[in-house]
């Protein structure tokens, strides 16, 4: 390739054998050196990245000293006893500054108006978002600390516990030596937390931390990551520090009694960094807890508000019974670990005991009204698939227990709220409590939460599970290969269980996400070119389904279904029970609905709201032509006063559907007092003149038509809305 200077250049790297992946461009090379790959693909419409980048703008024009931890941000001072840490005064001043944030909507309106045209369709941006972001910058800059308060203040009741505990001479001698273990990670907990020698490469750099945080863009970084604290080995050298997984990682990977590999060593996650929401250094409450029914046919998650709790799934309208309750719900929080023993040859217990881990989601609500996009898929005038697709879906990752607890054991794990302990694992004889008194034991099932752009698809009538696994296999390596993704921007789940697959969960797993997803379900096309993508990916020639890999691939090889990732699924994929449906897919329709619920049954909802027959002509062509169908019908814009006959949300356009009379003088005074108020409000008006009707002979009509459109096309143009404008007559 071309290097510096004009000189040629050799690069060269490495191909994991056992990526569908890297092996796919090992075997196309053109694909990667031929000079058209792919940029990095952002999603523009996320609303965390833009804020983030908002964020970013403010701290451009403020300069606040940030210091090299989060000492010179938040006060540590105690007071009656209590630990609040607000943050420091100077930086409050900062965040309060209405001249900065002044100058920061300035600069920060000028990057939106750069990609205006793209967050026209997000459903959260409108008009002053970017100011109502700057005026809200305090609390989220406020909330952005609250992972190291919690962490801070859990060190501090660690070492001011177990203080007490050493000053007890009426305690038995194992108990305060082993205090005095705990009260030394306390005390190095809170060094690593304020200390700034070698700062730069720790997650608690004070800019790299508000990174992670999601307050500041961190493309590198694990978006609201949580920690574990692990101690130095004394045998060797070694020094106490963090280690930070993404959250959904940690879940399993920082679990109650995990094992931790790091650095040649084993480690067990023993404790919970408890910090119980309270600056009371002595604080004991009780952790709250929260409540979920997750569907048992399609896992949608409905979390408790208040005491209402939902009967019946807001998705699929399956009864929500007692099996579905899930109960004492607390978020995973930072952790500690100990050293178990050094890694050797026998890890089979890695193995025999996991957890039990479910995934939930929950499609988000703007304004109270439900955010999805829905595209029915038919072939044959018969519905063969549902793909519904959300921004920023709300997804959870429950860890109910060990893989072999009873059906009849309560779900989750017991925790010592005292000292923050989790209870050993009864059926490893190598796990052996760490409390030397039993404190306040509590059950809880601990969870974690993330947004990220979510779809799922349902195949109709349901397939079964096997065919259900090659079919996600297939899919998720044809988005990829087809919007040139790595494995780790994309991930996908079995819902509501790899045991009973209904609906495969598809979410973009990068940062900020790739906008690739919202594509299958608003642009018709790309649905059965992935479907062509996967008969390729399954050695199917996707024209006359001709097996190429009979030589070479049986019921599946790593070429194409194969993944290190699905290794639990290999038993059951199986290229060729999936020849048909990819077939039919590549051939089929996919029809937008362009929002909630399936396409027949929104133009079914407008048609009903329809006027006249020239407002359902006109539908019926959109519907026709596979365009997204308008979100209202006869709206009521209280600001114009006025009511359109159609309304786009997203676009902010209004639809009028007008007839003959509109042509009067008086009508037309009117409609031009309607598009001057539209125009003030920032709508766009689309106006369509009718045809002739049944008065007049044909050809009377057709010079009329055409003598109305251009009429029309005349009157755009007077208003200077840039569009172009063609006409047409029908008579």
């Amino acid at each position: 390739r071309a290097g510096r200077g004009g000189q040629p250049a050799l690069v060269y790297t490495y191909c994991a054998g056992r990526s569908p992946h890297d092996q796919y461009y090992f075997r196309e090379p053109n694909k990667m050196v031929a000079g058209s790959v792919a940029p990095p693909r952002i999603d523009i419409r996320n609303r965390d990245l833009v804020r983030s980048h908002v964020h970013a703008i403010w701290m451009e024009v403020t300069k606040p000293d940030l210091g090299k931890t989060l000492t010179a941000v938040l006060d540590l001072s105690t007071t009656d006893g209590k630990l609040p840490l607000p943050v420091r005064d100077g930086v409050a001043r900062e965040l309060k500054d209405p001249a900065h944030r002044a100058a920061a909507l300035r600069k920060a309106n000028v990057l939106i108006d750069s990609i205006r045209e793209d967050l026209a369709t997000a459903a959260w941006f409108h008009e002053n978002w970017t100011k109502e972001v700057l005026d809200q910058i305090e609390r989220a800059f406020d909330s952005s600390c609250e992972r190291w308060r919690s962490l801070y203040r859990a060190a501090v009741r660690q070492r001011e516990l177990h203080h007490k505990i050493i000053g007890d001479h009426a305690r038995p001698d194992t108990e305060r030596n082993h205090s005095r273990r705990l009260r030394a990670q306390a005390e190095s907990q809170i060094r690593l937390l304020t200390e700034a020698e070698g700062i730069y490469e720790g997650d608690f750099y004070s800019y790299r931390y508000f990174a992670a945080e999601g307050f500041l863009p961190g493309y590198n970084f694990p978006r609201l990551p949580l920690s574990a604290y692990v101690p130095g080995r004394r045998q060797r050298k070694g020094k106490d520090e963090f280690v930070s997984r993404p959250r959904f990682l940690a879940i399993s990977e920082f679990g109650p009694r995990a094992l931790v590999y790091h650095e040649g060593a084993r480690y067990r996650v023993y404790k919970v960094n408890l910090d119980f929401g309270s600056d009371d250094i002595e604080a004991t409450h009780e952790l709250a807890t929260a409540t979920m029914k997750r569907c048992l046919k399609c896992g949608y998650a409905h979390v408790e508000q208040g005491k209402n709790m939902a009967d019946l799934c807001d998705r699929c309208g399956t009864a929500l019974d007692e099996q579905a309750r899930i109960e004492a719900l607390v978020p995973l929080q930072n952790v500690s670990l100990k050293l178990a023993q050094r890694i050797t040859c026998d890890e089979e217990e890695r193995q025999r005991f996991g957890y039990k881990i479910v995934t939930s989601y929950r499609f988000p609500e703007i304004g109270g009204k439900l955010d999805r996009k829905d595209a029915d898929v038919y072939s044959g005038g018969m519905m063969i698939m549902c793909v519904s697709y959300g921004d920023s879906t709300d997804l959870f990752r429950i860890n109910l227990g060990w893989k072999h607890q009873g059906a009849n054991q309560r779900q989750g794990f017991n925790l010592d709220l005292e000292r923050g302990y989790w209870s050993r694992n009864q059926a490893d004889d190598q796990d052996q409590d760490d409390a030397t008194a039993q404190g306040r034991i509590q059950r809880v099932v601990p969870y974690v939460k993330d947004t990220k752009n979510a779809m799922v698809m349902r195949v109709v009538p349901p397939l079964p599970g096997p065919e259900m696994a090659s079919l996600q296999s297939a899919m998720k390596e044809a988005i990829q290969k087809h919007f040139q993704l790595e494995p780790r921007e994309l991930s996908s789940e079995p819902m509501p269980s790899a045991q009973n697959r209904q609906e495969i969960l598809f979410y973009e797993a990068s940062e900020g996400g790739a906008g690739v997803l919202r594509q299958i379900a608003e642009d018709p096309a790309v649905l059965p070119m992935l479907a062509r993508r996967a008969l390729e990916i399954c050695h199917f020639d996707a024209d006359t389904l001709e097996d190429k890999g009979e030589k070479t691939c049986g019921k599946a090889c790593y070429e194409c279904l194969l993944d290190y990732g699905n290794q639990t699924d290999h038993k059951d994929l199986d290229r060729y029970s999936i020849r048909e449906l990819l077939a039919t897919l590549s051939r089929s329709e996919c029809k937008p609905a362009g929002g909630a619920g399936s396409r027949v049954e929104r133009m079914a909802a407008l048609r009903k709201r329809c006027d006249s027959k020239l407002e359902k002509q006109w539908l019926d062509l959109v519907d026709t032509l596979m365009l997204r169908p308008p979100s209202d019908a006869q709206y009521l814009i209280k600001a114009c006063s006025t009511q359109p006959d159609f309304y786009y949300r997203e676009y902010d356009a209004a639809i009028y559907i007008d007839g003959p009379h509109h042509d009067e003088l008086d009508q037309i005074r009117e409609d031009e007092d309607i598009t001057r108020r539209l125009k003030e409000d920032g709508t766009q008006r689309i106006l369509l003149e009718g045809r002739g009707d049944e008065m007049g002979t044909s050809a009377y009509n057709l010079v009329l038509g055409e003598r109305r459109a251009k009429a029309v096309r005349s009157y755009l143009k007077q208003l200077g809305l840039g569009l172009d404008v063609r006409t047409t007559s029908y008579g």
